[in-house]
């Protein structure tokens, strides 16, 4: 499924192996995509949502505001939320470049901490977004990443995140 860019910004969308998943249900708004999925031999239903977060400073409130809109209204609490948020959570997450903290690093912690999002780390490396210069001016980022509710993350099914090869964009892709 996909929600189709602006520009060339703001396209999301969302696979899934359907051997393994059993999808029912789609909402689409700006900046996100949502569906609702079972894992092929499990009882409960999560959603999963695919992000595109606003680089532009002055919208990511509005984002944050909608993610957080969209958390009171799915009430299951299984929802994990991924891909490129363009924000970081702390200065550890940036290489290079300027090293400060911002209003919407603390924004986004805060957002993650009223939804009960767990930071699910990649298991092959740190960083999903690149610059794409060299040395002193090489930039990268965390820019992607997978958010699961506390409640997702109890039931018994095994996941790891893992940064996949690049194919020409600045970022990597991620998989769950």
């Amino acid at each position: 499924m996909t929600v189709e860019a602006k520009g060339s910004a703001g396209g999301v969308a969302i696979l899934w192996n359907p051997t393994k998943v059993v999808v029912d249900l789609w909402i689409g708004m700006r900046r996100i995509l949502s569906g609702r999925f079972r894992m092929v031999g499990h009882k409960a239903w999560f959603l999963v949502s695919a992000v595109y977060g606003p680089h532009i400073l002055l919208e990511r409130e509005a984002f944050l505001t909608q993610l957080l809109r969209m958390g009171n209204l799915y009430t299951e609490r299984l929802w994990v939320i991924a891909r490129d948020f363009n924000m970081i959570t702390t200065t550890t997450e940036k290489k290079g470049g300027l090293q400060r903290e911002d209003a919407y690093m603390e924004r986004f912690r805060e957002t993650q901490t009223t939804l009960q999002l767990i930071d699910i780390n990649t298991i092959n490396g740190k960083y999903t977004w690149n610059n794409r210069r060299g040395g002193s001016r090489e930039i990268a980022s965390r820019l992607d990443r997978f958010l699961a509710t506390e409640h997702l993350l109890g039931i018994d099914i095994f996941y790891e995140a893992t940064i996949l090869p690049c194919q020409g964009s600045n970022h990597w892709p991620i998989k769950l």
